[in-house]
Order: structure tokens, then sequence, then C-alpha cells
């Protein structure tokens, strides 16, 4: 994987298309399966390693805490209106979220960590164990999570899964700060389902490029007519990469 510092996300076990991709999707199930470096997810890794699995601060496994997604979310129903106003129980909809993630990405490649020195190591310890020290004190009473460090990618990084088991729809969103702030906003600023855009910024016109002279039979000429094109395409080229 890329080093992209923290990243996070919630998912649903529907298979939805990861944004800003064609052919990527995720769900629930291949979440948890590549975190466990399952086989059958973790194809997009050459030559995937067993992860390590942080003990710390009260996590538990990847397959614990799979067990209790599951069970937890097949219990839970929801109240709804059906059409003719009359009140139902149903299942969460499978494209509820219900699985929270973070993905902390350190500098230091994995091959480096590999060869690095004891004391080397024990600084990305450090940096590991101040994160998942921080996600905790995020993280309000009740959440379940499970953490491993992957070492068979380009960069050092661990996986944090958790579930919101207090929440009575196991919520995965309130446990998202982007979106706990989306929705403060939404709450204080009206029932729209998006924020507002920033304005389009004005698009500035690209001067066209300067033709080239046409050919002389005096050298000379031909020279000038050169040479001063050479100027003009230049400043051109400057106004088109300020444009």
């Amino acid at each position: 994987m890329a080093y992209q510092f923290v990243h996070i996300q919630t998912y649903c076990p529907k298979m939805m298309q990861v944004s800003g991709t064609k052919d990527q999707f995720k769900s629930t199930e291949q979440v948890f399966g590549e975190a466990a470096r399952d086989p059958h997810y973790s194809k997009h890794v050459e030559g995937p390693q067993r992860p390590i699995a942080v003990k710390n601060f009260g996590a538990i496994s990847v397959a614990e805490l799979r067990r209790l997604h599951d069970e937890r979310r097949a219990e839970i129903g929801e109240t709804v209106r059906g059409s003719g106003g009359k009140r139902y129980q149903r299942r969460l909809k499978s494209d509820f979220p219900t699985l929270y993630t973070e993905i902390h990405s350190h500098p230091m490649t994995a091959e480096e960590y590999k060869t690095a020195s004891p004391e080397a190591q024990a600084q990305v310890g450090t940096w590991a164990n101040a994160a998942l020290k921080d996600f905790v004190c995020r993280m309000p009473e009740g959440v379940r999570f499970a953490a491993v460090v992957h070492l068979d990618e380009a960069h050092v990084h661990f996986h944090i899964l958790a579930v919101n088991m207090s929440d009575p729809k196991m919520s995965a969103n309130k446990l998202h700060v982007g979106k706990i702030a989306a929705e403060q906003w939404r709450q204080k600023n009206g029932s729209s389902t998006t924020l507002e855009a920033l304005p389009r910024p004005k698009l500035t016109t690209r001067s066209n490029k300067p033709r080239k002279p046409k050919p002389s039979k005096n050298r000379a000429t031909q020279a000038k007519r050169d040479a001063a094109h050479a100027v003009a395409v230049s400043a051109w080229e400057a106004d088109c990469a300020e444009v």
C-alpha cells in the first residue's frame, strides 16, 4: 500500500464500490479477510505474510471481533413504516455501515523495518502505541476493536477494526469524526444531505501557442525570427504554467 498517514472508513456487508475506482469493491467480509490475510482477499499483495496481532489497550483478535460483529448484527432489528403507514420490524439494511476502520501508515518501508536496528524498530513501536492509545481515547464506551500490523506491503502500517457494540444499530458512522462533524453541521444549518460545495473558481483562458515564423531565404532574418519565436514560446509556456 502507499504511504498515506491515516485513512478512516466505514463498511457494510453489501459490496460497495470504492470511491474514485472503477473495479474495486469492499464489504465487511472483505475488510475482515484482508486484515487477517485470508488468501481469498489478499491477492493484491505479493507474498502475503501473517499479520502481527496487537494486544495492547484491550484489543481482541480479528476473528473474535468478526464473530461479535456478525452475531450482534444478526440480532438487530429496526422498526420501519410501510407505505400503508403500518410499522413493522426488519433486519438492518445490507448497506448500513457497522464496521469502522483506521489504517495508520508509517514513512518507513517494510523492507527498511526488517533490516533496521532494534532502536529504530522500537521507535516504530512507540509510534504505533501512541496512535492506538489516541484511538482508544477518542472512542466512546462499548467499542470493541482489533488491531494488526502488516509488513508485506510497501510501508509499515497497521489496521484498526472497531465495532460500536453499545449502539442500538452498531452504527459505525457514529465513530467517524468526519461524519460526526457533518451531522453536527446539518443539525445546526439544516437537513440537507450534503454540505455545500465551495464556489467553483473562474477558469482562466489559456492563450494560443505562438505560430512558427514564415521561413526566410535570408539566414540572418531567419535567425532573428527564430529567436523572437523562442522568446514568445517561453513567455507562452510561463503563462500556461500559471493558468
